[in-house]
């Protein structure tokens, strides 16, 4: 089950691209870069980048949304203030998460 309000939408050129997490991203991270953050592997370095070229990948296959960007083009052409959105947003995300759940254990 995909938590809709954890959909984000993100600018890629002249496109406008669904941009979540899905267990697809992670596999195509783990594909592409060797990190597995299923097991707890950090996310550093080029992977940093590279989820969320395969969070937008994983987002459009599983709204049917076409997408017809290698990893270069899609830097290419991503303004790196969507990028920043993205991390700010999810981060900003990990952080309610968090505090929900030490909420919840207080309880």
């Amino acid at each position: 089950m995909i938590n809709k309000s954890l959909k984000y939408l993100i600018k890629v050129g002249d496109k406008v691209l669904p941009c979540y997490t899905t267990m697809g991203a992670q596999r195509r991270l783990k594909a592409l870069t060797g990190v597995d953050l299923l097991n707890g592997d950090a996310l550093t370095g080029d992977a940093v980048y590279a989820y969320l070229y395969c969070a937008v990948a994983a987002a459009c296959n599983a709204e049917g949304v076409p997408f017809e960007y290698d990893i270069d083009t899609f830097f290419d052409v991503l303004d790196p203030d969507e990028a920043a959105k993205f991390y700010t947003d999810m981060a900003e995300r990990a952080k309610k998460k968090v505090a929900a759940l030490q909420s919840q254990a207080s309880k």
